[in-house]
């Protein structure tokens, strides 16, 4: 028998390693598949909008509203875009 149902959310990634969710943002899923490894946000759990590329993300945070991606060289805050329709490309600050 089986106890739980699936909904798969997301297909095509590679590799997807780094996810982290917050009431206010979302779920953010990070690719660890070296450059041009992708970032996505899914701001209704299910429909992903990318935000950008990176080198690979092992560890994803959500923190104050911004996304915290951590990857093999470096830590980068992302600020997802406002909801205005815009269709979510996120804006990258590099720390």
């Amino acid at each position: 028998t089986q106890l739980w149902s699936e909904q798969v959310i997301a297909s095509g990634l590679r590799f997807p390693h780094a996810l982290a969710a917050a009431a206010n943002i979302g779920i953010a899923v990070g690719e660890n598949h070296g450059p041009g490894s992708r970032l996505f946000l899914a701001r209704d759990g299910e429909h992903l909008e990318p935000l950008g590329t990176t080198d690979g993300v092992h560890t994803l945070f959500i923190a104050r509203g911004r996304i915290l991606a951590v990857g093999a060289g470096r830590i980068t805050w992302w600020d997802p875009a406002p909801l205005k329709g815009a269709h979510g490309q996120g804006v990258q600050r590099r720390k």
